[in-house]
């Protein structure tokens, strides 16, 4: 099945979309919390614990001293204590003085860490200790380098950008939509062709190998093959069989390349990104050979107008052929811009300017502009042809149509 063009946009869209309400939460949580931060309260909580700190420092570096040296007493009796070479020594009551002294030193040295841990890690009245002081620094460095103007200036920009997200995610899902709708029976009448053509297939490599078969064979032997195909086809000859499927191919191709130009014009039709048009307007003033003067145009521009920017273009001396001056047209055709060539001058090359440089611009004309293949708007395909019958007027593409009197 064809695959809608704007599904990949229409996700790139959405994930956008919810990027910029992820950061519109995070501003709107960050001013939050900035708003609410109690700055002086977490001052005076680091400042308690500080001064407890300070406090307590004489008493941690004495006891970081007194550390040290039982430390260094305890090195050197484990290094009595330690086992020597000589087994006289295993036994000696020098070794089990030192390893009575390592013990008493161990828990000695226990109690003092014990004690110093306890000043290095004090809590104050409101429960500050160490790891809730080092977050109230992080917090205080945090606010402080918070810029609340930036963050407010931030999320108006991202507000403004969600409105224009979701104007442009509305559009993208109703074309998608529109689109999907217009694809589903072309693409579900492709898919059926496609798989009668893959059945044929299947039945003509059947009967391609029973038409072998029986050319290795001889005889008699060829019986049971050309009962097989019967049995297969209703037909005992392979040859028959390719021919009848092979004719029955034919309008299904023909059905599957209408049906595949059907969905490729969808497609196009609905990637156009039309915001201006210009009007071959005498051109729009014939039905066949009949001329019918404004009536079409006076039924089709105010609806095209409420779409897009219209121009129209008339050749010299339409006027007289109307009997009406440029005024009266003008008043005639209101939402247009309404232009007349001079004489002398061919109106196509003007038409066909109308369009360089700017791609949403297109040219309504069924003229085919032979003679100006080197034109923007011919090269870009940019030619939008309208329809008119019996009493309607219809710009296929654009997917309007509208009567006139």
């Amino acid at each position: 099945m064809q695959i809608n063009p704007f599904n990949i946009p229409l996700a790139e869209k959405e994930a956008a979309h919810q990027a910029s309400l992820g950061r519109i939460e995070s501003l709107n949580h960050q001013l939050t919390w900035y708003g609410n931060f109690e700055v002086e309260e977490r001052h005076r909580q680091l400042a308690a614990f500080d001064r407890m700190l300070a406090a307590s420092k004489p008493r941690r570096d004495a006891l970081d001293a007194q550390l040290g040296q039982l430390r260094r007493e305890k090195e050197a009796i484990d290094e009595l204590a330690q086992l020597r070479l000589d087994p006289r020594s295993w036994v000696s009551s020098e070794r089990s003085v030192a390893k009575r002294k390592s013990l008493e030193l161990t828990g000695r040295i226990a109690e003092l860490s014990h004690q110093l841990s306890a000043l290095n890690a004090p809590k104050t009245d409101d429960g500050v200790d160490v790891l809730l002081a080092e977050r109230l620094r992080i917090d205080l460095d945090a606010y402080r380098g918070f810029d609340e103007l930036a963050a407010r200036g931030e999320l108006a920009i991202r507000e403004l950008e969600q409105r224009v997200l979701n104007a442009e995610l509305a559009e993208l899902r109703a074309r998608k939509l529109a689109l999907d709708g217009e694809l589903a029976a072309p693409c579900q009448a492709l898919e059926a062709c496609q798989a009668k053509v893959n059945a044929l297939k299947r039945d003509i490599r059947k009967a391609e190998e029973l038409s072998a078969a029986i050319g290795r064979t001889q005889g008699a032997g060829r019986r049971p093959i050309h009962e097989r195909c019967k049995s297969e086809f209703g037909d005992s000859s392979p040859g028959r069989v390719i021919q009848q499927k092979e004719r029955q191919l034919e309008p299904l191709k023909r059905d599957i390349a209408k049906l595949e130009k059907r969905i490729e014009e969808a497609v196009r039709n609905a990637q156009l990104d039309v915001r201006e048009v210009i009007i071959d307007g005498s051109n729009m003033t014939y039905h066949g050979d009949e001329f019918i003067g404004l009536r079409a145009l006076e039924a089709l521009v105010p609806i095209l107008a409420e779409r897009v920017a219209v121009t129209i273009n008339f050749d010299p001396g339409f006027g007289r052929k109307v009997g009406m001056s440029s005024k009266d047209i003008r008043a005639r055709l209101p939402g247009a811009r309404v232009h007349f060539v001079p004489r002398g001058m061919s109106a196509d090359p003007f038409v066909l300017s109308f369009v360089e440089g700017n791609p949403h611009a297109y040219v309504i004309s069924n003229d085919t502009f032979r003679d100006h293949g080197e034109k923007e708007a011919v090269r870009s395909k940019r030619i939008l042809r309208h329809a008119i019958l019996n009493d309607r007027v219809s710009i296929p593409a654009l997917g309007l149509v509208t009567r006139f009197a």
